[in-house]
């Protein structure tokens, strides 16, 4: 009975992850820790020299962030700027291939190695070429660099110029210390995510992470505007914004060489982002269990705190805006008024107080605004009020004393604020 009871509670904790409400936005370069303080846990992000890598920039950089936060750093550590060296062993635009090369062979990445000297580096993009077909690349995913990574070292890039920054090439030995002495990471898992829910994508960045997202070119302006032709591109998830229930912009970090470095994509519909993973114009891949050397973290991840993140504005309305003897209308003389407010509410509610009361039509009401032609029975000074509800309480209020009439004369006259 006992285990009957646990599992009931596992199932019923686990359908609370996946249907609770996430926050209206959270990022994981901006996350709220208390009231007063907020901490970055992504890496600074890197830029592509031309359009290949951006996959492997993507993993990388999810990589780096969940390494943040699986191991509590108090400031974003960049563990690997090895992205060529990832890219040249995976040496595919297939993010299943990703998949495997991190997950099945439990692909080490290291972490960059300093130069030797102005001459030598190590598994680098050759400056100042924009073409990994370059000749100068000796043939980017050659046989050398590939027999280098195979045996764990890095592969190295080598100025033959007597000007630095010139004549850059592949070259053709290894280094000679193993990656393994320095630091590298690895990842145990590497799931695809297939959801008909937006607010599983948004749980899914909360409790695992950033994810990389790959973006087909013929959907890819639905995210961002391109000035070239581009048939694919891939970012890193860290985050979103609500526009409303509908709509959502989403936190990226962006490898694309001009850009910023952390960007929001444009407003995307909830459903048709979806449609967009059905119909396979987006794929959507979580890493889990990163370890350090092998070693999974000694102390507890960092956990969101989801109840302080985007907290709502506190709800703020304008002062009662007033046209007097604004229509005469069967006999009674009607006075529009109106009022706005600093965010959504739910309804709104008009009147005049006793002891007099009021006539009303003609109220139209939108989430930030409201409007209403009203006018007393009786000539007279009047308090006339609003109140805004939300989720069936009074949540801002706001009233003003004014003379009013219901006849053919003038209401305009004494008022008090």
């Amino acid at each position: 009975m006992k285990k009957q009871q646990l599992l009931l509670l596992i199932l019923l904790f686990t359908e609370f992850l996946l249907f609770a409400q996430p926050p209206n936005c959270f990022s994981w370069d901006n996350v709220k820790i208390n009231s007063n303080n907020n901490r970055n846990f992504v890496s600074n992000v890197q830029k592509q020299p031309f359009q290949n890598p951006c996959i492997s920039y993507a993993f990388v950089s999810a990589i780096e962030t969940k390494y943040n936060i699986e191991f509590n750093n108090l400031i974003p550590y960049t563990v690997s700027s090895a992205v060529p060296y990832l890219d040249v062993k995976v040496n595919s635009e297939h993010m299943v291939t990703y998949k495997n090369t991190l997950e099945n062979h439990n692909f080490e990445i290291p972490i960059k190695k300093k130069p030797i000297d102005e001459n030598i580096r190590f598994s680098e993009f050759l400056p100042n070429i924009d073409n990994p077909f370059h000749p100068n690349y000796n043939g980017y995913y050659s046989l050398q660099t590939n027999t280098c990574i195979d045996n764990k070292r890095h592969f190295r890039i080598k100025n033959y110029a007597s000007e630095p920054d010139q004549e850059w090439k592949i070259d053709t030995t290894c280094d000679t210390e193993s990656i393994l002495n320095n630091g590298y990471l690895t990842v145990s898992e590497v799931s695809k995510l297939d959801t008909d829910s937006i607010n599983i994508v948004k749980t899914n960045i909360i409790e695992n992470g950033p994810l990389v997202i790959k973006v087909y070119g013929n959907i890819l302006s639905n995210f961002k505007d391109y000035t070239e032709t581009v048939n694919y591109h891939a970012y890193t998830i860290i985050g979103w914004e609500n526009i409303d229930e509908n709509n959502t912009k989403w936190r990226l970090t962006d490898s694309w060489t001009g850009e910023d470095n952390i960007i929001y994509s444009k407003t995307i519909n909830n459903n048709s982002f979806l449609d967009f993973i059905s119909d396979n114009y987006i794929e959507i891949y979580s890493v889990k269990g990163v370890k350090f050397m092998s070693n999974s973290s000694s102390i507890d991840r960092f956990t969101v705190n989801t109840s302080i993140q985007c907290p709502d504005p506190e709800i703020a309305i304008s002062p009662i805006y007033f046209d007097i003897d604004y229509e005469f209308i069967g006999g009674v003389m009607y006075h529009k008024f109106w009022v706005t407010s600093n965010t959504d509410v739910d309804s709104w509610v008009w009147g005049i107080d006793y002891p007099n009361g009021s006539i009303k039509r003609s109220q139209v009401n939108g989430s930030q605004y409201s409007s209403i032609l009203m006018s007393p029975t009786y000539n007279d000074v009047v308090t006339v009020y609003v109140n805004a509800y939300k989720n069936g309480i009074i949540v801002a209020e706001k009233e003003r004393r004014i003379y009013l009439s219901n006849g053919q004369s003038s209401g305009g006259g004494f008022e008090e604020h």
